[in-house]
């Protein structure tokens, strides 16, 4: 069952992800380019995995987005840009094993679809600590945003 919430809540993101992108490439395509791990993301067992194909800087490009089961993992996140293939691949891995979406993300499809966009906008580690998440949603638009309670 957590394979069909896990798969729902990515499918939800990828879509948002999807139609963001004809307006978020021409920004990120002006911005100078990143830091990114370059090896390949060891392979671990997965939940689920979600492709985006695009052009991008008139080359192919391919996001894979893979939600992890694994709980020896300990990065929430992990990015790798493996540019020069065809297409080029940028690996993106959410840990579901990590206490923070143990605690945020196990029960609903909204809850993944909402941390997976934090992750998608601000790639950063999450640091210990206690959270609460918010949403807010008008005709056109869902907001997430996650506030981190002092401890």
């Amino acid at each position: 069952m957590f394979a069909s919430i896990a798969t729902q809540g990515l499918s939800q993101a990828g879509d948002a992800i999807a139609a963001s992108m004809p307006d978020v490439l021409p920004r990120v395509a002006d911005q100078p380019l990143t830091e990114t791990q370059t090896t390949p993301l060891p392979p671990q067992p997965t939940l689920a995995t979600r492709e985006l194909n695009f052009n991008f800087r008139a080359a192919p490009w391919c996001i894979r987005i893979e939600l992890s089961d694994d709980p020896a993992e300990s990065d929430w996140l992990s990015v790798s840009d493996r540019g020069g293939g065809d297409p080029d691949l940028m690996e993106i891995r959410v840990s579901m094993a990590h206490p923070f979406m143990v605690a945020f993300a196990q029960t609903d499809p909204e809850s993944i679809d909402a941390l997976l966009r934090v992750a998608a906008k601000d790639p950063q580690p999450i640091p210990p600590g206690e959270y609460r998440l918010y949403s807010t949603e008008t005709s056109d638009n869902k907001v997430f945003w996650l506030y981190r309670l002092e401890t």
